[in-house]
């Protein structure tokens, strides 16, 4: 049977929720497909009904009904950050962990909004703080994607698996690197999370952090005092962290990466990873001279990073060989 908006929403409240439906659904007229209950719509302010009335009222059946996407009223509310509307139906008996088609439960959608209000509503709800989605992600890896530490602090606090990895082998730490967040990344540490486990590319989440050219989190993951990551390891197609911070790293990464691997003990680090090959058979080098658009201040950080990764001296000026090199192709260093 059709949501008949006339009905539901009474006039002179038509216009205000008709606005309201427009501005939250791809298709407003096609609420039908969405399979709404009057729960739902009631916690999405699509229809006036009392809450606490309604859920008196409310079987199992209804408390627990899923749209077309498998979301109850309670995950909604929790998407929302409606404590409110999350207390209420949790108190009238609704279950804290039925997933959405994609696995993901209440705590997940809770996880990924600014506050943790409704993250502590549902784990005192009996929620399972380690309930894995479709994709093999916990709510854990979800706040750290969207960079929600006082969530992450509080999901950590309840015993959240620190290393869990998803399908692609991302772990809770990468997905805080890649979400570009030193705060999460800090919090994380703190909690003694393996900043070495690799995805399935083999990359680490210094080795990201690197890709990302994101300076504060490279320094927290290779800190002697913090995340202690080493630098010597390589990624399944064979390349070191040097191949990434050649290609992808800015000048700033790289002093940082040059003052690690001082602090470094000996054999850490490798005494040749510099000369290290990747699986094309290029060296870190080789990975610069790639790149048309460098400065002199950058090749001669490289050259520094270089020479105390290797140990050894370059047989020749970096920058020299960067002129000879891209002298021959027409390509002026600036």
């Amino acid at each position: 049977m059709a949501w008949n908006l006339s009905i539901e929403c009474p006039s002179p409240a038509n216009n205000a929720r008709k606005h309201l439906i427009e501005s939250t659904f791809l298709a407003p007229l096609d609420l039908d497909r969405r399979q709404f209950s009057l729960l739902h719509k009631t916690v999405l302010g699509l229809a006036y009904t009392n809450l606490p009335a309604l859920l008196a009222t409310c079987s199992p059946d209804a408390l627990n009904a899923r749209d077309c996407h498998g979301r109850t009223a309670v995950l909604m509310a929790a998407w929302r950050g409606d404590l409110k509307a999350v207390t209420e139906i949790l108190a009238a008996g609704a279950d804290p962990d039925l997933h959405d088609g994609g696995g993901r439960s209440p705590l997940h959608y809770a996880a990924m909004t600014a506050s943790d209000v409704c993250t502590r509503a549902l784990v005192r709800g009996g929620a399972d703080v380690n309930k894995v989605d479709n994709y093999g992600e916990t709510p854990l890896h979800c706040a750290c994607s969207c960079a929600r530490l006082a969530n992450v602090e509080y999901l950590l606090s309840v015993g959240a698996w620190l290393d869990m990895a998803n399908e692609g082998g991302v772990t809770p730490l990468m997905a805080a690197v890649m979400a570009g967040d030193v705060g999460v990344v800090e919090a994380l540490i703190a909690y003694g999370v393996n900043v070495e486990v690799k995805n399935k590319g083999g990359e680490t989440a210094v080795g990201l952090a690197v890709w990302g050219d994101q300076t504060d989190i490279v320094g927290v993951l290779v800190d002697k005092h913090k995340g202690r990551a080493r630098l010597d390891v390589h990624n399944d197609s064979g390349r070191t962290v040097l191949h990434t911070a050649a290609r992808y790293a800015g000048v700033q990464t790289m002093k940082r990466l040059l003052l690690s691997f001082g602090e470094q003990p000996p054999g850490e680090s490798g005494v040749r990873l510099g000369s290290r090959v990747d699986g094309q058979g290029m060296t870190a080098l080789e990975r610069l001279m790639e790149s048309g658009d460098l400065t002199r201040e950058l090749v001669k950080c490289f050259e520094a990073l270089l020479v105390k990764s290797t140990r050894i001296s370059p047989s020749k000026d970096v920058e020299e060989l960067y002129k000879a090199w891209g002298g021959n192709r027409g390509i002026k260093l600036k």
